[in-house]
């Protein structure tokens, strides 16, 4: 008879073992797999120290679907998209009626930006998914899921269950749990102080790092954020999201450059990561680099064409770069996702008013006044439109009306200003500019304003003075825009 060699053997053992594990006919309790280890580190957020095991078992066992899962959950939460996605792929190729396998690539596509396959994936897993009232962990993962399927008043009773069913102790999972629970319930404060204790007692779980870069996210702590993507990236140097994390913060902070070099590397790790685009277009657009901006935002969009925050930042730099009819397109594509959005029309507004089509700009202006009567600022520009296009006393009334609702803003008492001067009233035009001046000193096209005024009167010294002013504070023509 041949010799089994010993990896064979090892196969033979391992596989036997696990086929035991599951027989129901067995009364004994089963030993430990490796498979059953490394799965207890995962439950524990011990991923980095379950990789090694998980591989090493699933060189025996191969077609272990949980295994599987579990591996491609761990290389996921370490940042590894490349491996989770094959990982997790070969287990639903194995176990395709396996809930948790589509729950844990909905969870992988999410963070890659790829939203219709989380969707899919979401929806799949809720109509496998067996309902376990009991557990706080089930209840937690219908939240996401329900949520990423669009199921938001389901996912916010899952949520409420999952707070009932939570345990309060200083276990890893209770902590995971709380914090999950309190940081999607927008308790994130409470989050914060949880994450911080979890840190303290358990600081080998990196994952905590993690969790606690989102709840400063969640709470714009732009320095504290900086500075704990950093010691978690310490940790987990090629994780995308915290790359990202870490860029964003910097963005946060205007440190362009460096959260431009973040990005380049959370695109290197993750190039279908369509946020990464948009953050490094926003990047390049504070620092006047338009074309690169324009490139970036097209390539978030090109991975993500509902992202309708994309379109708006791509419209404001195609606008910039002065092509404003792929600007008015872009803008007019996000009317689309949030059709009762005022500011789209706002800046539809503005773009129309900078290239001169006045009529264009009031209707805009007016699509924005009729979802929101009550923003001063939106009766301030049409206001100032209408000056320009010549209509004196309906930018009086609209600059009025914005005064009425914010007492306190200068632009209106600006543009009012110059249409009681055009149409003669100089005593109401200088107290308008007048007033303007009081509150803005430094503004250089009310100087230039009130001196035509001035001249108008026949007061040359005044006009003269005035002018001086306007010269010393830089006006020059665009001015008018505001």
């Amino acid at each position: 008879m041949k010799a089994i060699d010993a990896k064979t053997f090892r196969s033979f053992a391992a596989c036997a073992l696990a086929a035991i594990t599951n027989c129901a006919s067995v009364h004994a309790a089963p030993a430990k797999t490796m498979g059953d280890e490394g799965h207890e580190l995962v439950s524990n957020m011990r991923y980095k120290q379950a990789i090694p095991i998980l591989t090493q078992y699933l060189m025996d066992c191969p077609n272990d679907a949980n295994a599987l899962e579990d591996l491609a959950c761990s290389y996921r939460s370490l940042g590894d998209f490349a491996k989770a996605l094959t990982y997790i792929n070969l287990a639903i190729n194995i176990a395709p009626q396996s809930a948790s396998a589509y729950a844990e690539r909905s969870a992988l596509a999410s963070m890659l930006g790829v939203n219709q396959v989380a969707k899919r994936d979401a929806i799949k897993s809720l109509d496998l998914e067996k309902n376990k009232d009991g557990d706080v962990l089930y209840w937690r993962r219908r939240y996401g899921l329900l949520l990423v399927a669009n199921k938001k008043s389901e996912a916010n009773k899952a949520l409420k269950t999952a707070q009932g069913l939570m345990v309060k102790n200083d276990s890893v999972r209770s902590m995971a749990d709380q914090i999950y629970i309190l940081r999607n319930l927008k308790q994130s404060e409470a989050a914060l102080a949880i994450v911080n204790a979890a840190i303290e007692k358990h600081p080998d779980i990196a994952y905590f790092l993690y969790l606690k870069t989102g709840l400063d996210f969640n709470l714009c702590n732009w320095k504290e954020l900086e500075k704990d993507a950093e010691n978690a990236l310490s940790r987990m140097p090629n994780h995308p999201a915290l790359l990202w994390a870490s860029a964003y913060a910097k963005m946060a902070n205007k440190k362009y450059y460096n959260a431009i070099a973040d990005l380049d590397k959370a695109i290197y790790f993750a190039p279908s990561m369509s946020h990464s685009y948009q953050i490094r277009g926003q990047c390049y657009e504070c620092l006047n680099d338009y074309k690169q901006a324009y490139r970036d935002y097209s390539v978030c969009l090109s991975l993500d064409p509902k992202n309708d925050f994309a379109y708006h930042r791509r419209g404001h730099t195609l606008e910039s770069l002065d092509n404003l009819p792929a600007a008015t397109k872009d803008l007019q594509r996000r009317a689309l996702i949030y059709p009762k959005d005022p500011e789209i029309f706002y800046c539809l507004g503005h773009y129309y008013r900078k290239h001169k089509m006045f009529d264009q700009s009031i209707a805009a202006y007016d699509q924005a006044i009729k979802l929101n009567p009550k923003n001063e600022m939106y009766f301030c520009a049409r206001g100032n439109a209408k000056m320009r296009a010549g209509k004196y006393e309906d930018s009086i009334a609209d600059c009025t009306q914005s005064l009425k609702l914010n007492s306190g803003r200068t632009h209106p008492r600006y543009s009012r200003g110059i249409s009681y001067g055009k149409l003669k009233q100089y005593d109401l035009a200088i107290k308008d500019l007048s007033e303007a001046i009081d509150m803005y000193p430094e503004y250089g096209a009310a100087y230039f304003q009130r001196a035509q005024i001035y001249k108008a009167m026949g007061k040359q010294d005044d006009a003269d003075r005035d002018m001086q002013s306007a010269i010393k504070y830089k006006y020059k023509k665009s001015d008018d825009m505001q």
